[in-house]
């Protein structure tokens, strides 16, 4: 199970417990990556992720 969240046209991941990762479905479905935020990772962190950081 994900836990998801949009805020601001960008999805918020807040837990993935997929086993592939609904990260990897999202981008193979054709979300671009700045539009993904790992909000698992602390503010400082998401910056090297090559994901949206806010």
């Amino acid at each position: 199970m994900s836990s998801l969240s949009v805020r601001d046209s960008k999805i918020w991941i807040h837990y993935d417990g997929i086993e592939d990762g609904i990260t990897d479905e999202l981008v193979a479905t054709g979300v671009p990556k700045d539009r993904i935020v790992l909000a698992f990772h602390p503010p400082d962190i998401r910056q090297h992720t090559g994901y949206g950081i806010a």
